[in-house]
């Protein structure tokens, strides 16, 4: 079957076509940044603007994160958690007990692969619902963090273990952009060219499209589950770590709420909760413009519950669009708006792969 390509827009003389979705969504968070431009005070200062990329890099990893495990048919919500362990892993061996960065790192990165593989674990292999078991794990591993975040507070208080190159993580910038955005982009690039031309992220995104084509075209539907859910523990604990370089400390609120703000992000990006349709670039762009306006809010003094519902509003009516839109696209008068809550509790036990 052959499938339509999606609207897009050519930039003039450049000869490089625009997918419409994406030209709207970065539409969108160019009109936000210039309304809170002229109601924020000093928003377009050299300082804030910096400071606006910096404190979007680490949600923007947590939303690609996210993306994944959604275009593999899954959900993830456990990475806010991953995110905060991560965090406080990475303080813990470098300023506490002084490793060096080339461990710190690594470690920090097995940390959220061995989270990854038991989310995988289950939704893959023992085929439990993608929502309900990353939300225990999301309990068991927030708990775990405030016992052990609590109980190395002094620890961490007066740690004293620097160096440049912790620093330069942290707050360093290239060509007047910080390290860390510089790295969003950089995986966002490289989870836009997995999804689309590597076997392994094109066997993801087949799984999330449909599992039982999938396994008939000789796709391994677990593994591609797994890896998705793999994938999604590294990038958010790669965001922990530039998170521990930047604050140096592991609050009690560290990546409360996070998986929410991410998965909003992705729904506004146009990411089909039922999976298998989406980009990277449009979850990133999606994430930008929540970012941008929760941010505003802030910046406006409203106050945070204000600022939280507007985020819900925000996840309702992107849902509301995206089953809309797909209702459109549905053949033989079926209704989408099942697929929605389908796709939260969707499972993966009648394809094993």
């Amino acid at each position: 079957m052959r499938v339509a390509a999606a609207p897009s827009i050519r930039r003039a003389g450049m000869g490089i076509a625009i997918p419409f979705a994406t030209a709207c969504l970065f539409g969108a968070a160019c009109f936000l940044f210039a309304v809170f431009a002229i109601a924020a005070p000093n928003y377009l200062t050299s300082g804030n603007l910096q400071q606006l990329m910096r404190d979007f890099a680490e949600p923007g990893m947590v939303a690609i994160a996210m993306a994944i495990t959604i275009l593999a048919g899954g959900i993830d919500l456990s990475i806010g958690a991953i995110f905060a362990l991560a965090n406080f892993a990475a303080l813990f061996l470098f300023r506490i007990h002084g490793l060096p960065l080339e461990i710190t790192i690594p470690a920090v990165l097995a940390v959220g692969l061995l989270i990854g593989s038991v989310n995988g674990l289950l939704v893959a292999y023992l085929r439990l619902k993608p929502f309900l078991s990353t939300l225990a794990v999301l309990m068991i591993l927030r708990a775990g963090y405030d016992l052990t975040a609590e109980a190395y507070t002094t620890e961490l208080a007066i740690a004293v273990h620097d160096t440049t190159a912790w620093r330069f993580l942290g707050s360093g910038v290239i060509v007047g952009v910080p390290v860390n955005t510089i790295a969003l982009l950089v995986v966002g690039a490289a989870a836009q060219f997995f999804l689309t031309r590597l076997r392994p992220g094109l066997h993801i995104m087949a799984v999330g499209a449909s599992q039982k084509a999938a396994r008939h075209a000789g796709i391994k539907v677990a593994r591609s589950l797994f890896l998705a859910y793999l994938l999604s523990g590294a990038l958010a604990a790669l965001a922990g770590v530039f998170y521990a370089a930047r604050q140096n400390s592991a609050g009690s609120d560290t990546g409360l709420g996070w998986e929410i703000t991410a998965l909003t992000g992705v729904v506004v990006g146009g990411i089909s909760l039922a999976g298998g349709r989406g980009t990277v670039v449009n979850a990133m762009a999606g994430s930008a413009i929540v970012f941008l306006l929760v941010g505003g809010l802030l910046r406006l003094n409203l106050p945070g519950s204000l600022t939280s519902a507007t985020t819900g509003i925000v996840l309702i009516l992107a849902v509301g669009l995206t089953i809309a839109v797909g209702s459109l696209r549905k053949s033989g008068g079926r209704s989408a708006w099942p697929d929605f809550w389908g796709a939260l509790n969707k499972g993966h036990g009648d394809e094993s792969g």
